[in-house]
């Protein structure tokens, strides 16, 4: 039997595969200094979520290129998540010399360890963060739709980007764009994937009700 490679389960299952090896890899970067095995198994639910998130960036390309089994609900709901990513972008002003201090905080963090004060360097408990190169808070009215839209994946994607040693100064603006880029993979896949679930669901009520 030939199967076909663009078929819904063929490419979540790729999409899948993908996510998990892209976490693992992630993981490993982030943890540092250790083996590919342990830095998997001190984070397993970041491997899970990559698996997950990689299966329903499968999915949605699936949707995507037969965009006649898109519902009304999918639809919808792309756009609201394209509309909250532009709203951030569009009203938050880039940085302009705001990697040359992150760049030097990592330096005299990289420092503290090398003189033996690994826990030297302690800013806030809250670490400074950016997003497509703009600062990110959460708490402008041009941060709301996205936080409620694409927040978690935002977050996802930012601690399987920033190196552990360094979370206290937050991503450098070239990791921002890598997070702003999979997040907005990631959110338009969970969205589209919902819309999906949401008419099966419909479906599977109506057939009921039929059969009764």
């Amino acid at each position: 039997m030939q199967v076909c490679i663009a078929s819904p389960r063929v490419l979540a299952t790729l999409g899948a595969l993908g996510g998990l090896i892209g976490a693992a890899f992630a993981t490993l970067r982030v943890a540092g200094g250790r083996s590919l095995i342990d830095a998997a198994l001190a984070n397993p639910i970041s491997i899970v979520l990559g698996l997950v998130s990689g299966g329903l960036v499968g999915f949605s390309l699936w949707t995507f290129l037969h965009p006649r089994r898109m519902s009304r609900l999918a639809m919808v709901l792309v756009a609201v998540n394209c509309c909250a990513w532009l709203l951030y972008l569009v009203f938050t002003p880039r940085l302009s010399d705001g990697e040359d201090a992150i760049y030097r905080q990592r330096a005299e963090r990289d420092a503290e360890e090398a003189r033996g004060w690994p826990n030297g360097m302690t800013m806030t408990s809250h670490p400074p963060s950016l997003l497509a190169g703009r600062p990110l808070s959460w708490g402008y009215l041009a941060e709301k739709p996205l936080l409620l839209i694409a927040g978690s994946a935002v977050a996802f994607v930012e601690t399987q980007t920033v190196p552990e040693r360094y979370r206290e100064t937050g991503p450098t603006v070239v990791e921002s764009y890598w997070i702003a880029s999979i997040a907005f993979l990631v959110s338009t896949a969970w969205w589209v994937t919902v819309a999906f679930l949401w008419s099966w669901l419909r479906t599977v009520r109506s057939r009921k009700g039929a059969a009764a």
